[in-house]
């Protein structure tokens, strides 16, 4: 590893928070840099049949990306990850907006999954104020779909928790 060089980190209005969190960063960082890596395939794959995955993956995507995380934006492109999923029998874990608090975080439960992160699929589909419901894709979240209410001028509302950065989908 490069030996430490980031820029304080800068995520609060007090700057004495900052510095606490940079030095917590700092330590963590020093840390790993003395711990070796460990690489997880997922189960019951070799390198060789891993390296097949990926680059089918990759195929799919037409991106170069991390080893275990994918990011479609179609759901041809979500159908063809399953195909390859159901073919090497590898594990997935969903995420999108949302910060997955009811099943644990947004790190898969099972070690070498492949993360499927669906964030980048967020249009609205349909705002339907005569019934009260809203069609979107898994990475709209509720500040998107409150705007979108806001501009079409519906009366309509979205349930939305305390915090506003979670995904809209029902």
């Amino acid at each position: 590893m490069a030996p430490y060089s980031f820029e304080p980190v800068t995520i609060n209005h007090n700057p004495g928070e900052n510095e606490a969190v940079t030095v917590i960063l700092k330590r963590w960082y020093d840390k790993a840099e003395l711990e070796q890596a460990v690489e997880y395939l997922p189960p019951g794959l070799t390198i060789h049949s891993w390296a097949i995955v990926l680059n089918k993956l990759k195929d799919v995507l037409e991106k170069r990306g991390s080893a275990c995380a994918v990011r479609p934006t179609t759901v041809e492109e979500i159908k063809k990850i399953l195909a390859i999923a159901n073919e090497y029998k590898l594990p997935l874990w969903i995420v999108s907006r949302g910060k997955n608090l009811g099943y644990g975080g947004p790190q898969a439960r099972v070690k070498g999954s492949i993360i499927v992160d669906l964030q980048e699929m967020n249009k609205i589909l349909d705002v339907n104020e005569k019934f009260s419901y809203y069609t979107v894709e898994p990475g709209v979240t509720f500040f998107q779909l409150f705007q979108e209410i806001q501009a079409q001028k519906k009366h309509i509302w979205c349930s939305s928790p305390a915090l506003g950065w979670g995904r809209a989908m029902c």
